[in-house]
């Protein structure tokens, strides 16, 4: 999903061994915003890995395709996670994939997390009909209890992606995205592990995403409006001055060259 800085240490047709840093493999949004079909990332992006330390084996046959990665566990440095993408392309125009994040059930929170023991499950579709791609996906986040961590119940997160693209013609393309994400636990949890989204435990968000793109030659311009709902969130946790705002609107502009 974005480069890094790696190092191959072994390949051939089907087998390749790699170590360095690594996107994750989970999502269909990557870190970069010229390799996504909208510009601003999604809710649920926001809840997967980005980047990460580690070494990697990836094996292809035929339409099947497989990597197992050994890695940091959401960048933290010093944690230790299972990281694997699993896929099957039928055609050039199918691609389904399983993808799975799963750390130390021990693992406390760093920089990059506030829970750091979460294991992730992510199932997507690429799908290509004509001038129209979808890219859907579903991500189930679990974090289980932990008494070290005062982590007093198990609890879940889930968030849908609807998200794909029309192409007019080779110079003009719009690309959507909508997603739900919810916290499975109860507004009144008070285990730590109770937010895994991001806006206090017992809590969702629902955003649409519309961005229209023109290409010309290898240069680009991408316009973005965004509409963002969250819903039952902690006071603070909100947007607004106060964080109590319910609703965010945003609009995003790109300008780029792209060979």
């Amino acid at each position: 999903r974005a480069p890094g800085a790696n190092r191959e240490v072994a390949d051939n047709d089907r087998w390749s061994v790699a170590a360095g840093k690594f996107g994750a493999l989970l999502g269909q949004e990557s870190p970069m915003t010229f390799q996504n079909v909208n510009i601003q990332r999604g809710l649920a992006w926001s809840v997967e890995p980005t980047i990460s330390r580690g070494v990697h084996v990836s094996y292809t046959q035929g339409p099947w395709s497989g990597t197992l990665e050994y890695n940091d566990a959401y960048y933290s440095g010093h944690d230790r996670a299972w990281e694997t993408l699993l896929g099957y392309a039928p055609t050039s125009n199918t691609n389904i994939q399983f993808a799975a994040i799963v750390p130390n059930a021990k693992a406390p929170s760093n920089p990059t997390v506030t829970v750091g023991n979460k294991a992730e499950y992510d199932l997507m579709l690429t799908q290509t009909f004509g001038k129209v791609q979808l890219l859907p996906y579903l991500l189930w986040v679990h974090s289980p209890a932990a008494s070290a961590l005062g982590y007093t119940k198990d609890e879940s997160a889930i968030a849908g992606v609807l998200m794909g693209t029309y192409s007019f013609n080779s110079a003009l393309s719009v690309a959507a995205r909508w997603e739900q994400v919810k916290n499975n636990s109860s507004v009144t949890d008070t285990s730590p592990n109770a937010d895994l989204v991001g806006f206090g435990p017992g809590s969702g968000g629902t955003t649409f995403t519309l961005t229209p793109t023109y290409r010309h030659g290898i240069s680009f311009v991408r316009l973005e409006y965004s509409h963002m709902t969250v819903q039952r969130a902690t006071p603070g946790l909100a947007f607004g001055p106060s964080g109590t705002g319910t609703t965010q609107d945003r609009i995003g502009l790109e300008l780029g060259v792209q060979r």
